[in-house]
């Protein structure tokens, strides 16, 4: 398994943000042969970040993770993933 997004991270006010992303997945499809299915899509978050000291911040925040996975049905038959996720973030400026 493997993937990645482009994130951007807007700030509301001081350290509330708001953020969101696109980006690509490969997973694998759960047969016999080891096959790779592509999975397109992005995420949407909100969290609130704090300084740590003069370089270094911490967050948290929850997001929302959709994907649609490309493949035949019989190798993906549910082909939209979603994921709610809730998590810390460090960060060095």
């Amino acid at each position: 398994m493997f993937g990645g997004d482009f994130e951007f991270t807007g700030y509301a006010w001081q350290g509330l943000y708001l953020r969101t992303g696109l980006g690509g997945v490969g997973l694998p499809a759960g047969d016999a042969a080891n096959t790779l299915v592509a999975g397109m899509g992005g995420n949407v978050g909100v969290g609130y970040e704090f300084w740590l000291n003069a370089s270094a911040a911490a967050s948290v925040g929850i997001t929302y993770d959709l994907r649609y996975v490309a493949g035949a049905p019989e190798l993906v038959p549910e082909p939209l993933r979603h994921t709610g996720m809730v998590g810390m973030r460090f960060s060095f400026y």
